[in-house]
């Protein structure tokens, strides 16, 4: 069977330049979101919040600092202190470092006491529940936009304050929960539009008997419209409905 069903063929319209925006930050959302989601979440699922990623980033994160200053003059520490100096600018780096993995131990710590993934006590791939205190903001109350707005805010404010006062990883703060919610936004909208999929293809398969052997209008079949013109003979309509609607069927089980 094709990999598209019918109702997607006919009336699917996607847009593409939305689509390769989207694509783009759930590509690269899972560092930024890693180093902020540790710090606002729990219970995160042992497939998504990996040892090796928090290894990774935190071994990225120390480095870095040496990178952009091309400091690497450990021969005379004197140089990295003192007004203006690159502990003067990144301190505040190395301290959220040095938070960020130390909570991340405790997350994986909370994960192996899950146990196996293979016994199905919890969803391996789950994001984590947020802390309880994004629940007590009150300015959005659906998860939705706690997730895309309040949850990134908290850590753009940081990133901001912490920049003013010349210190680089507000950059990075900024960078990352701009983002994060961006990543969110993106992944709301693949969830919308599955859940439309799956509605739009019962309604097009509940519909699809009065549209294609009766040749009932759209207005009195919820919008539903076959882009084709039908054989006359009602037999052979019989079974092409039937090869169609098996086909639709077997779409939305999958």
């Amino acid at each position: 069977m094709s990999s598209k069903n019918t109702f997607t063929i006919m009336y699917q319209r996607e847009n593409k330049v939305k689509k390769l925006l989207y694509d783009f930050f759930m590509l690269i959302s899972s560092y930024p979101r890693l180093l902020i989601e540790v710090f606002t979440r729990k219970q995160f699922g042992q497939r998504y919040f990996s040892q090796t990623s928090v290894v990774i980033l935190a071994l990225i994160m120390l480095y870095l600092p040496f990178f952009f200053t091309g400091n690497f003059d450990f021969v005379h520490p004197k140089r990295y202190y003192g007004e203006g100096s690159f502990m003067g600018s990144y301190a505040t780096w190395f301290i959220y470092t040095g938070a960020f993995f130390i909570l991340s131990y405790l997350h994986l710590t909370e994960i192996e006491k899950h146990g196996s993934v293979f016994e199905g006590k919890r969803f391996s791939l789950s994001t984590g529940n947020l802390h309880p205190i994004f629940h007590k903001i009150k300015i959005f109350e659906s998860e939705r936009m706690k997730e895309i707005i309040v949850e990134p805010a908290v850590f753009f404010i940081l990133g901001f304050i912490l920049w003013k006062f010349d210190q680089n990883i507000g950059m990075v703060l900024i960078i990352c929960s701009v983002i994060y919610s961006l990543s969110y936004v993106a992944a709301y909208n693949g969830g919308d539009n599955f859940i439309m999929d799956k509605l739009d293809q019962m309604i097009f398969n509940e519909e699809l008997e009065k549209v294609f052997m009766h040749d009932t209008e759209p207005e009195k079949a919820r919008g539903v419209k076959m882009f084709s013109d039908k054989p006359t003979a009602q037999d052979l309509r019989q079974k092409i409905y039937e090869v169609v609607s098996e086909n639709e069927e077997t779409a939305v089980a999958i």
